[in-house]
Formats: structure tokens, sequence, C-alpha cells
């Protein structure tokens, strides 16, 4: 690793050492090695590299988080500048946030189990950090909820599905905020980014909301009946309300 200018060698055939041909100025280079970074022996990237840019070296975790440290070499405390593009799935960006989150809390972390301390580091908008992280999980915990296994692409939410994700996210969604057509049945089923939902609505005007409740796991049953005829048997699943 150097912070000067990138030489390109070439080996003619025919001379036994490799020759300069050609200097590259402000390369980016990225270091193939995967990195380990963890905090506290807990692993959050184990495919983190170090991609080196006008000779300063930045540590790319996952697709969002990006740590530059002007003083790498440094034995005592370090210098760092922290960079987070809010991208990825809903499990990618809790992660990535909760990282951070434990970096201000114990100010170090551990690339390959060495540790990186650092002091003087102030952010900014903790407290927006801690309200981010408490509505993904909670959008977690609701998509769960719902019977939802995958992992959400936020990345290609269009508007309307921040619309769905809305109706999700309240508990008792009420009438006169969302219109849910019910006429034709009371399954709902929603398709937002990568992921589809299956929801049964009951429409409680005596509350002004809807109730809504999963599919699969809430109001239905599957019992597996047999039959016989003449020594042989056939099966059949029979869906009954709770």
């Amino acid at each position: 690793m150097t912070t000067r200018d990138i030489y390109i060698y070439a080996k003619p055939k025919g001379i036994g050492n490799p020759i300069p041909i050609e200097r590259v100025s402000n390369a980016i280079v990225n270091i193939q090695h995967k990195l380990e970074i963890s905090i506290k022996g807990q692993v959050y990237y184990s495919d983190a590299y170090i991609q080196w840019e006008n000779g300063i070296p930045d540590i790319r975790c996952g697709k969002a988080v990006r740590i530059s440290i002007p003083n790498f070499e440094s034995t005592e405390y370090h210098n760092f500048n922290l960079k987070i593009d809010f991208v990825g799935t809903l499990n990618e960006r809790i992660r990535d946030l909760c990282f951070i989150k434990n970096m201000i809390k114990h100010k170090e972390f551990s690339i390959d189990k060495s540790r990186i301390p650092f002091e003087n580091f102030n952010f900014e908008h903790e407290e927006d950090l801690y309200e981010q992280i408490n509505n993904l999980k909670l959008l977690k915990q609701r998509l769960e909820y719902y019977g939802v296994k995958a992992d959400l692409n936020l990345d290609i939410l269009t508007d309307e599905d921040d619309i769905k994700l809305s109706i999700v996210m309240e508990e008792n969604p009420p009438i006169s905020k969302y219109n849910i057509d019910l006429s034709g049945s009371r399954i709902l089923k929603m398709k937002i980014a990568n992921i589809a939902i299956l929801l049964m609505v009951e429409e409680d005007m005596k509350e002004g909301c809807y109730k809504l409740k999963n599919f699969f796991c809430k109001y239905l049953e599957c019992y597996l009946c047999f039959n016989w005829n003449n020594g042989t048997h056939t099966h059949e699943s029979i869906f009954g309300s709770r």
C-alpha cells in the first residue's frame, strides 16, 4: 500500500526484470482481500475490502458504509471520516445503522480482530439514527407478523409502495385515512417491491378502522382428511375459519 503514484509494469520477452511502462495518478485501487469488521466480538461484515483513492484508504463495508482513515498506519488513536448512503435491503440497513450505533457507543471497531480505537468522534444526528433504527426494526417486525420471510428491497420502492407500507405499519389503519376496496372480497393482496402480502381485512365501522390479520396464520387452519375407498385412500386439504 502506498500514497504515491502507481506504476504499471510489463515484462518484455528477453528482459529479466519488469520495467515501468505507465504512471497512474489519483487512481482508485480495490484490494480484493476480504476483511472481517466487528465490534466487541460481534461481526457485522465478513466481506469488507479496502479501496485506495488519492492515496487514502477507504474501508468499504457492504453497500452503504465507507470508513476513510487518513492515518491508517498509526498505532494509537485514529482519525477517520464516516460516510453512509441509505441504500440496501431492510436487513442491510438495520445492520449498517446498528454498526454505526455501536461504533459511537464503544468508540472502536476491529478489522480482522485488530482493534481500531478512536476519539473525538461526534455524530451530529444521533437521535435521528436511533429513530431510523427503531422504525426499520418495527417495519421488520410488522412484515414478520404478516408472514413475510423475504428481505424487503427498499431501493426499489415506488410511491404506491410507500402508501402500502404505511398501511402495514398501522396496527388499525383508520378508514378516514385509507380507502380499501372490500366490495369483492375481504382478502387483500399487496405487492410491495419484491415481496407479496396476503391479508384478511375487516371493516370496523364502530371504531372507524380496518382490522388486518395474516391470511394464513390468523384466519385459516388446514385439516388433512383421509377418505378410504376400497382399500385405497385419498387426501385433501380443507381450510376453515377460526
